[in-house]
């Protein structure tokens, strides 16, 4: 019990080192009686156990004796067995593992124990398992049964051009260490190419293990520790399918094959499933075990046999140990690389099925299925076709050892990928193959901006030559127009053929994108007016992911310059690519570049929501400020949309009301408003505009921009048509102050604003909200509501907005008043005496706040004022009880 304690406390200290050795006596009472006897294998691994503490290690007993071994540099006398201990039984090699050599002989004082830490398996000394096992069996069955022929996943149609060739590399080192489940994912894979792609057969060049030799070259985890030769046959056709042996050499041939059939429009996928290491002592790089003892190839080894090769792309899957030391040296603008693990971790295999984890799922997203049939769906954006990007995807978030679910003491494999993001790589499938130079127009659709969003089209001149917020139908300047076109490369491969030219052409803004029939370059109605902007040559180089921009200029004659003004719109464009030499347009490369129209008080631009299509069609318009301070617009302003044509037709409002004062005038009330179900017959053209008026009741203390966006969506569909983004500002300003009143003359109520700070326009709401009429003074008549009523007074210098209200409760007792202007004073007679003290104020155009208190207990009161003003003057008479204003009375 003592030595066992020893043994851990040692063992647990020295697990820090890199290289270890330790000499052990373990008492064995059992023994006792048979000194002199050789140790059984039983014996042994039962030994090594009490000196590795892992139940859930593998435990083999290496056939051949060491005599004399050496251990740590040091000679150890004597006949010892040795113990080979898998600490990672999952992990592909290169990993942690023991060499335990024990004393081949029992002592009944013990055994002589040494045990040296290394990260591969022994060579040349074939091994049996002792013991139970942690590595999943396919029982030497070596067959695959899914995906079946014909199940093939919905493909997007190739550029036309090329083709996708396929290597898959499976080395494994040596017969004892070639697991069963490298064929299973070589044959997985080879399987889902032939039966789900339809991938030519002579696309496709496999090397594994020892080839096509017949000898005994694979390893298979069961009770007899079993060898067997692989099967040929990876998809069960009947075919062999295995041509190469997986050494230097054939690879070096394979590729250089390859070099004189791939073509710029093609497609290379190197598949590796293989044991792998770290070389920590020489070249401290990562590398693959391929057939043979100690052949390894490194990184830049691989790198220079595909340097001949000049494919369009070339997706790069690494699934052995180590396998994130292959990306720094391979990684490039065309190439998709993908390891399983990072440079210092391993890779592992499935717990319950013969699969290496990280590949089984990558393979599974692409085949649709796993090799057992259930169902796997990995196409997140539901466009009928999985990127091998997306399976990348999937197989990482479904890597069981990616959080340390599966993994042994916490061990993990974190998948990694590298690629030129923004690319068309991103849509490169094995069905799919983009152009390698894929030139389009940017837009903001990939960084959360709305669909019709663009960042490609700008007007000039400004003083960064990409400001937006210019009016772009303004010609009281000039009719000159210029405007600068961005073409971004979304290929990965540079565009430098100087063989393509930018068209442009404009139209009167709109919500739709408009379907290629519209014809731009010939009004289609005379509700707009369009035609061909200007075209111009596409010179110089672009490099994958980057942009060029292409200025054009445009004189516009005044007839069209006029029209465009009179109907106060912005303008839009459509550009499009041709190719220079053909005259084709290259409709991937046509967009739809939408102007940021102006929202500012006085500047409204007009945009128009038009049906081009030859049926009715029933349009939703969504209401949403954008940034993340689009909230506080609502609480700093009234936003209208105004739509005269729009109350014609059928509506349902969402978080819209219709503006009472003004009909066609919608108020928006906050973000995700809707007017839906507008129907549309075909042609059918409307004039929209989106208003914003800020609230000052204070001070606005500086100037801020906002963007409205309004998308159209088609309700059959559900799918966004269209929008336009709107911009509104604010500027500094002091408070807009306004005094609301309300008095009686000859028995009537008015309302009226008797103090302001700049001139205004008002509206007047009573106290449920209806809409009474405009003016700074408005009758409501003898009998009117009573309650609170407001009033809304607009800037006629910016249109800032403030809301006030004024109550409106009737007379105080009943009473008469009676003016004599002769003397000025004025006479008043309650119908019962005062039960309370009231004040009451006089005010003249020239003297105001005039105020003389009347003590309760009288009925008939003489109020004097003074005057400066002459005898037919307004006289305002108001009377305040307990300190509140009750009624006011103009005096003629």
């Amino acid at each position: 019990m003592n030595t066992l304690k020893l043994v851990v406390a040692m063992n647990n200290k020295i697990r820090k080192a890199s290289i270890l050795f330790f000499l052990l006596f373990v008492s064995l009472c059992s023994y006792a009686q048979s000194n002199g006897h050789k140790l059984t294998n039983t014996e042994a691994v039962s030994l090594a156990k009490k000196v590795c503490f892992g139940d859930k290690y593998d435990y083999y007993v290496c056939e051949n004796l060491y005599v004399n071994p050496y251990v740590n540099g040091i000679e150890r006398k004597g006949e010892y067995l040795m113990v080979f201990v898998d600490k990672m039984p999952l992990a592909a090699w290169n990993h942690p593992c023991n060499y335990v050599y024990i004393e081949n002989a029992r002592h009944s004082g013990g055994n002589q124990i040494y045990v040296d830490e290394a990260y591969e398996p022994p060579v040349d000394n074939p091994r049996k398992i002792v013991g139970d096992h942690n590595h999943p069996s396919g029982n030497g069955l070596l067959k695959v049964d899914y995906p079946l022929k014909g199940q093939s996943v919905s493909k997007l149609p190739a550029n036309g051009k090329g083709q996708t060739f396929v290597v898959i590399l499976n080395g494994g080192m040596n017969s004892e260490d070639n697991h069963e489940n490298y064929w299973y994912d070589c044959s997985f894979f080879y399987t889902t190419l032939r039966n789900v792609y339809d991938l030519p057969k002579e696309n496709i060049k496999v090397l594994m293990s020892d080839g096509t030799d017949p000898s005994q070259d694979l390893k298979v985890f069961c009770s007899e520790n079993l060898k067997i030769s692989s099967n040929l046959d990876l998809d069960n056709d009947g075919e062999p399918d295995i041509e190469y042996a997986a050494t230097k050499e054939n690879l070096s041939k394979v590729f250089s094959e390859l070099a004189n059939t791939i073509t710029p429009n093609d497609q290379l996928v190197l598949f590796v499933v293989d044991h792998g290491g770290y070389d920590r002592d020489n070249l401290q790089s990562s590398y693959i075990c391929l057939w043979g003892k100690n052949v390894r190839l490194y990184p830049e080894e691989l790198s220079e046999m595909l340097k001949s090769i000049n494919a369009g792309y070339m997706t790069l899957l690494f699934g052995q140990c180590n396998s994130g030391g292959f990306i720094p040296c391979l990684q490039a603008d065309n190439r998709l690389v993908m390891a399983a693990c990072q440079a210092d971790e391993s890779s592992f295999c499935r717990m319950e099925e013969p699969y290496d984890e990280f590949v089984y799922q990558w393979t599974s997203a692409l085949a649709g299925c796993t090799p057992y049939g259930d169902p796997v769906d990995a196409d997140y954006d539901k466009n009928g076709v999985v990127t091998l990007l997306e399976a990348y995807r999937y197989a990482e978030e479904n890597d069981g050892y990616k959080d340390g679910d599966l993994s042994f003491g916490g061990i993990r494999e974190h998948p990694m990928v590298s690629y030129l993001a923004g690319t068309n790589i991103e849509d490169l499938s094995l069905s799919y193959i983009p152009n390698p130079v894929e030139l389009i127009f940017s837009d903001g659709s990939g960084q959360g901006k709305a669909p019709w969003a663009t960042d490609a089209i700008a007007l000039s001149p400004e003083s960064d030559g990409m400001d937006w917020t210019n009016s772009n139908s303004d010609f009281s300047q000039s009719t000159d127009k210029s405007v600068v076109v961005k073409v971004r490369n979304r290929g990965v491969k540079p565009y430098s053929q100087a063989d393509k030219s930018v068209s442009l052409y404009w139209s009167e803004a709109f919500y739709g994108t408009v379907s290629d029939s519209w014809q731009w370059d010939t009004p289609s109605s005379d509700d707009y007016s369009c035609g061909m902007f200007a075209t111009a040559p596409l010179d110089g180089t672009i490099l994958p992911g980057r942009e060029a921009s292409v200025t054009l200029e445009k004189k516009f004659d005044k007839k069209t310059a006029g029209q465009i003004s009179s109907d106060n719109v912005g303008l839009n464009y459509r550009a499009v690519i041709y190719d220079t030499d053909k005259g084709v347009a290259d409709h991937k490369a046509t967009s739809v570049l939408k102007s940021v129209q102006a929202a500012t008080y006085g500047n409204e631009r007009n945009v128009f929501l038009a049906n081009h299509d030859g049926a009715p069609v029933s349009y939703s318009l969504r209401f949403n400020v954008t940034g993340k301070e689009g909230d506080d617009l609502f609480r700093k302003a009234e936003i209208d949309f105004r739509s005269s044509g729009i109350t014609s037709h059928r509506y349902t409002l969402d978080g819209v009301k219709e503006d009472a004062a003004n009909s066609g005038t919608f108020i928006i009330e906050g973000n995700g408003a809707e007017i839906s179900g507008i129907n549309m017959e075909a042609g059918e053209c409307l004039a929209t505009s989106l208003g914003c008026s800020f609230f000052a009741d204070e001070a606005i203390p500086d100037t801020s921009f906002y963007n409205v966006a309004v998308s159209v969506t088609d309700d059959a569909t559900g799918k966004c048509v269209g929008g336009e983004n709107f911009i509104v500002r604010s500027l500094p300003r002091k408070a807009l102050d306004i005094a609301p009143e309300s008095y009686i003359y000859n028995g009537s109520f008015y309302l009226s604003l008797s103090e302001r700070s700049e001139r205004v326009s008002c509206r007047w709401f009573d106290p449920d909200g209806r809409y009474l009429g405009e003016g700074s003074t408005l009758g409501v008549g003898k009998e009117p509501v009573r309650g609170e009523y407001t009033v809304r007074a607009q800037s006629l210098k910016d249109g800032a907005v403030v809301y006030k209200r004024i109550g409106l409760y009737g007379n105080y007792m009943d009473k008469s008043i009676k003016l004599d202007r002769t003397a000025s004073r004025i006479f008043i007679s309650f119908k019962t005496p005062l039960q309370e003290d009231v004040d009451v104020i006089v005010s003249t155009p020239m003297v105001k706040g005039q105020t003389t208190h009347l003590e309760k207990g009288r009925s008939n009161y003489t109020v004097r004022y003074t005057t400066m003003g002459n005898m037919s003057e307004a006289i305002f008479l108001t009377f305040v009880v307990n300190g509140v204003k009750t009624e006011t009375y103009k005096l003629q």
